[in-house]
């Protein structure tokens, strides 16, 4: 990528960092009750941006081991995120 001339610097990097994204899938192994699932929430819009309506589902696989879909966040950011138990509309956070 060629920087042009009449672009300033800070311009450059901004635009060159919103371009970058990274594809991240999340993970937990943890066990749950029945009717229960895992939700990861986090500051990023791509992870809910700490709405519960808004955040995103993990699916199960054996082991009790939850996953996300691939979520794409820019590569320069610092992400704070928490997984969450729901069911039938109730959320509560897991401990840590």
């Amino acid at each position: 990528m060629k920087l042009k001339y009449d672009e300033p610097f800070s311009n450059f990097a901004f635009n060159f960092a919103l371009r970058h994204y990274i594809k991240v899938r999340f993970q937990i192994q943890r066990s749950v009750n029945f009717g229960e699932i895992m939700r990861l929430v986090g500051g990023h819009e791509s992870m809910g941006a700490w709405s519960l309506r808004s955040c995103t589902a993990l699916h199960w696989s054996d082991g009790d081991v939850w996953v996300s879909d691939d979520i794409d966040l820019p590569v320069d950011g610092v992400y704070v995120y928490k997984y969450v138990v729901t069911q039938a509309g109730r959320c509560r956070l897991t401990p840590g």
